[in-house]
């Protein structure tokens, strides 16, 4: 059922972290939901966090006679930014999920990440053929990659991976004229728009764009923040 033991999840997760790593969190392929993210955002224990992975979250679910896969989306992004207990976070991995164009717009309008220099929104990494090869976007492809590099909030990041997700030429030219990547000393996005067999479908020409303007900058292979 939707949601599952999302909240059992994060319990579980919390406790173990406290004993190990108080600065820490990963709770990655485990199920997480909006609903938990929800619950884990509103910890005050999460005061002195730094890093935070919340990666890969999906799972499937039943749906009549087939399954969909859900996953952390822009509502539990919407929930995260809410937290007033994330003021020392500088490293987010949302990687592998579907937090869409909201999920994008609920960072870039938010107050609450002061101290964030590192992002991961990349796409699940489909090597394989899958039923569910079209899930592979996290972002919301060119839309959400325009609006993250159109707005002032990305000019905090020194890390931004933005891998396998389905953008063309549209958005290597958003990462291109970006006047707010002014901090950034990597990023991730060499295997972006990738087709199920998990080759790049970028042209030749937007691959040799972005390393002609990034340089070393650019990440040769996907990054986890």
């Amino acid at each position: 059922m939707p949601g599952r033991t999302e909240d059992a999840v994060t319990l579980a997760a919390v406790a173990a972290w406290e004993s190990t790593c108080p600065k820490e969190l990963r709770i990655s392929q485990q199920g997480l939901t909006d609903t938990g993210v929800a619950s884990l955002v509103q910890m005050s224990k999460l005061n002195a966090l730094e890093t935070l992975d919340l990666s890969d979250n999906h799972h499937a679910i039943p749906y009549g006679r087939d399954q969909v896969l859900v996953s952390i989306s822009g509502q539990g992004v919407q929930a995260l930014v809410s937290s007033p207990f994330l003021s020392n976070l500088r490293v987010l991995n949302l990687g592998g999920n579907t937090i869409g164009v909201a999920g994008i717009r609920a960072l870039i309008e938010s107050t609450t990440l002061p101290a964030l220099t590192c992002l991961d929104v990349s796409g699940r990494d489909w090597n394989k053929p899958t039923d569910w090869t079209n899930f592979h976007d996290n972002i919301g492809g060119d839309d959400g990659l325009e609006l993250l590099l159109n707005s002032p909030w990305v000019s905090r990041l020194q890390m931004l991976n933005v891998s396998q997700n389905d953008f063309t030429t549209r958005g290597v030219s958003a990462l291109i004229h970006s006047p707010f990547l002014t901090n950034l000393r990597c990023l991730s996005a060499s295997t972006s728009k990738v087709d199920w067999k998990g080759d790049n479908t970028l042209s030749i020409e937007d691959q040799f764009a972005l390393r002609k303007h990034f340089g070393e900058r650019l990440s040769r292979r996907p990054f986890a923040c």
